[in-house]
């Protein structure tokens, strides 16, 4: 059911984030071409509110892009001290603020948002400890976080993530696998 030529949006806080998803996607669904990114480009600030404020715009251009083909959107934000579903609540609630419908269960939307940061995932990923209640300090380059990014992509279409996995990263698993039901 993968589509020959899906538009891709990526809507994103900063270049790891971006990184990490266009490698997931280079394992997941190579034919999802083009792909343009929204993320957060000025210094400092809050990204997390930037994607938060960016998402119910980005939702509504989706949803025009459905109507003259196949159209994907892929949202990606921290937790950082909330809970993964108050975040995920806070992007409902932005929608709601600005009437734009929230996404419904059919449309091809995938929220990532990984505890703290994706530093969470990319050590998990790469075989270290890793706690989704602790902040983790950055250390992966943007090339660093290809290997890892694209074993998630592997493991997601296999259903096998590596025990224990972040719960965070089962869900954004669970997301994916739902474009292709």
């Amino acid at each position: 059911m993968t589509p020959r030529s899906a538009k891709v949006v990526i809507l994103c806080e900063d270049d790891q984030q971006e990184a990490f998803i266009r490698q997931f996607l280079k394992v997941w669904a190579r034919n999802w071409e083009p792909i343009r990114t929204n993320k957060n480009r000025s210094p400092g600030g809050s990204g997390e509110q930037w994607v938060r404020e960016q998402f119910p715009a980005e939702l509504q251009a989706h949803r025009s892009r459905e109507k003259r083909g196949r159209s994907v959107l892929i949202v990606m934000t921290d937790a950082d001290k909330f809970k993964v579903s108050q975040r995920a609540k806070q992007l409902l609630k932005e929608c709601e603020k600005t009437a734009v419908d929230a996404p419904r269960e059919n449309e091809a939307v995938v929220i990532a948002i990984p505890k703290w940061s994706v530093e969470t995932w990319l050590r998990y990923l790469d075989g270290q400890e890793f706690d989704e209640n602790k902040q983790t300090a950055p250390h992966y380059s943007l090339v660093a976080s290809k290997k890892p990014a694209r074993s998630l992509a592997a493991m997601c279409k296999s259903n096998k993530l590596r025990a224990p996995a972040p719960k965070s990263l089962e869900l954004v698993c669970d997301g994916f696998k739902t474009l292709f039901k």
